[in-house]
């Protein structure tokens, strides 16, 4: 899946629980074992080793939305047997490696690898736990694990759960978050790490995820864009930005989100105005007396986004845009197909 697993990487998606975490993966599953299509993708054909928390009942609905799932190698967990941690990552890589697979799941980490307690915030506890995983990754396999956002959230990469240590081991972390009360069934995935950073809309319907059609994803993006119109050196309140802008406050808030974990955007806390926090620009010598419409060229002859697939132009920085995840298109993503 592009930009978001490929052999060797390992790779993290976070999320609040019940967001939607385990859907997408269950999706993208099914269509890797099928060949099948997913997000705009036609993925290549692979099994899948997948290591979930899912019991027969709540896996039963997945199995009748994409009856191809049950192709999938699934241990459950409470069908694990007496092994170590390190033993059972074991025991999977070799199972995948047999059988061809050349993704692993580990749905949940910490239910897996069983931190339990204060585990979860010690950096060598997770360290530990985190090597077999590393291990797997290092024979060329694609290890995605399904871990949980904390309750307080933070910025992309901070929202995790537990210790630091978590993201700074992982390759590429994707944060799926909901988007708003006005699009309950929209969800964001803000993805970043060592490769080229995208923000993706997705839409989650009967039959699972879907990439938004681009005039809903555009209007993300124009509110996006207005906010950057707004946005100063010395920062904005929400409210500051709902009176300069006429966007609601949900609106403000969705866009101000985006802009900050997509890190064009920083927020801190306001000294002087109460609680609220502060809006600003990411970066002065790039943003400052440039309106987001002065930096747009036509469209050029770049490639395609190598996230979303669609048309791209070039900024008066040299940067290639795409028009459904800027800013972080970029080709490069292409070169990590699974």
């Amino acid at each position: 899946m592009p930009g978001i697993i490929a052999p060797g990487v390992l790779a993290i998606l976070s999320g609040d629980p019940k967001a939607g975490k385990s859907t997408f993966t269950a999706g993208m599953m099914a269509a890797l074992v099928t060949g099948g299509d997913f997000l705009g993708y036609t993925l290549p054909k692979t099994q899948v080793e997948w290591l979930t928390e899912e019991r027969p009942a709540t896996l039963w609905p997945k199995r009748q939305q994409w009856p191809s799932l049950g192709k999938v190698k699934t241990l459950m967990i409470h069908e694990r047997g007496g092994g170590s941690w390190p033993e059972e990552i074991a025991e999977a890589v070799d199972r995948a490696l047999a059988s061809g697979a050349r993704l692993l799941v580990v749905d949940t980490f910490a239910a897996w690898a069983q931190l339990v307690g204060d585990d979860e915030q010690s950096s060598g506890h997770v360290m530990a736990a985190m090597a077999p995983l590393l291990l797997a990754a290092s024979k060329g396999l694609a290890v995605l694990l399904i871990h949980h956002d904390r309750k307080s959230g933070g910025d992309h990469g901070r929202a995790m759960r537990g210790s630091g240590a978590l993201a700074a081991a992982a390759d590429i972390i994707v944060q799926l978050t909901r988007s708003t009360a006005e699009q309950p069934a929209r969800r964001r995935l803000s993805i970043t790490g060592r490769f080229p950073e995208a923000v993706l809309h997705v839409t989650l319907g009967p039959d699972g995820y879907h990439l938004a059609d681009a005039e809903t994803a555009s209007k993300d993006n124009g509110d996006e864009a207005l906010l950057l119109d707004h946005l100063r050196q010395d920062g904005l309140t929400v409210g500051e930005l709902q009176e300069l802008t006429a966007l609601t406050d949900e609106r403000v808030r969705a866009a101000a989100l985006s802009l900050t974990e997509a890190g064009r955007a920083h927020r801190t806390k306001a000294t002087s105005r109460g609680r609220a926090f502060l809006y600003s620009l990411a970066d002065s010598s790039v943003r400052a007396g440039i309106p987001i419409g002065a930096e747009r060229t036509e469209e050029s002859d770049a490639a395609p986004c190598g996230i979303t697939g669609h048309a791209t132009w070039t900024t008066h920085m040299g940067l290639i845009r795409c028009r459904i995840c800027q800013p972080a298109a970029s080709p490069t993503a292409e070169q990590l197909p699974l």
